[in-house]
């Protein structure tokens, strides 16, 4: 399914397809749990890389888990999801903003927020839409620099603005990981694609044109962690795979500040008293390897992606810790296909990741 960032703009829910890993920088302040671990004799044995064969499964994939953690303890957490308020959205996003009217004016910003989500674009993210495609299959983000600077100020400059203004709408943003691409004028005018109508038409009056150094953007896919572990929770209802498009915080940010915000769930964190005990990682394989061998399928499944990450409930609460894996595997007609699953570290159960796509 192909999708980019502002064409949530009509739908409060946004499903998509899925990719592969992508690099990330982190934002860790006072309270990560990298600044305030210390070591309890915990030691877990996580090696860098897993590469091994068991029958029809292939294990080579990079083991994604945090260093801070390798000696030290992992505490229980609850999360709270987040409901933004209107007073708080009004002071980021200002008092003439267009709330969740019926009848929006486009020339103007518009914010549409629910108990779960908020979504804020202005005229200038509607252009860029047509320039910008965060699907990991057929997106062209992969054409826009990462992690590189933009004359009106440089990325992380504008990362920790942006995480001052989600803050101020309750969110906690002290530990994120985050995606940054640096959307060029000359990128965005190349890459721009009209939309067409259900008649085939294509609608040429959303032509924007040249792009010029005043409209260029940083875009930001984050994610939010707790203990230096990534949250993962249900996207639009059912479990997404980790890349940008599926993101629960999304950005576009110009020289004028945020030009889009799109926010599916986020939370603020409570750690508990309790740690856990995480299951050796051999263990953890093992549960994958028996699940596609019982499998009377003559596909060979390669494990291509391993990563450690708290598993949320869909409205908070209930957090566990799990392995998340990305499986990619080939039918006999030449047919390339990609699962997920996640695995409780602690019970070593497979978890429902029913709707998974």
């Amino acid at each position: 399914m192909k999708k980019n960032i502002v064409a949530v703009m009509g739908l409060m829910i946004m499903l998509s397809a899925c990719g592969t890993n992508q690099e990330v920088a982190t934002n860790q302040g006072t309270h990560s749990q990298q600044d305030q671990n210390v070591s309890q004799g915990v030691s877990y044995n996580i090696p860098e890389q897993c590469q091994e064969t068991v029958g029809c499964v292939e294990l080579a994939y990079h083991v994604e888990f945090p260093q801070n953690l390798k000696n030290a303890p992992l505490y229980q957490c609850t999360a709270t999801q987040v409901n933004c308020e209107t007073e708080k959205l009004k002071s980021v996003f200002g008092e003439d903003v267009q709330l969740n009217q019926e009848t929006e004016d486009e020339t103007k910003p518009i914010l549409r927020a629910d108990a779960s989500e908020v979504h804020f674009f202005t005229p200038l993210a509607s252009s860029i839409g047509n320039s910008l495609d965060t699907d990991a299959e057929e997106g062209n983000l992969e054409r826009y620099k990462k992690n590189e600077n933009l004359d009106f100020m440089p990325y992380k400059e504008a990362y920790e603005n942006i995480c001052s203004s989600i803050k101020k709408m309750g969110v906690d943003m002290d530990d994120t990981e985050y995606i940054c691409y640096a959307l060029d004028c000359d990128t965005l005018t190349n890459e721009e694609v009209l939309p067409v109508d259900m008649d085939g038409n294509v609608c040429t009056d959303e032509e924007h044109g040249a792009y010029s150094k005043e409209e260029e953007c940083y875009y930001f896919a984050i994610w939010q962690k707790q203990q230096g572990i990534q949250e993962y929770h249900p996207y639009g209802g059912v479990f997404g795979c980790i890349a940008a498009e599926n993101a629960p915080i999304q950005v576009l940010y110009s020289k004028n500040g945020i030009e889009q915000l799109v926010m599916e769930k986020a939370f603020t964190f409570e750690q508990q008293e309790d740690n856990t005990v995480l299951k050796d990682l051999s263990e953890i394989n093992q549960v994958i390897t028996d699940e596609f061998n019982d499998i009377l399928a003559e596909e060979t499944y390669r494990v291509v992606e391993g990563k450690f990450v708290w598993k949320t409930a869909s409205f908070g609460k209930e957090m566990q810790p799990a392995w998340y894996f990305r499986i990619e595997y080939t039918t006999k007609k030449g047919e390339s296909y990609t699962t997920y699953r996640l695995v409780n570290a602690e019970t070593g159960k497979l978890i429902n990741m029913e709707g998974v796509y």
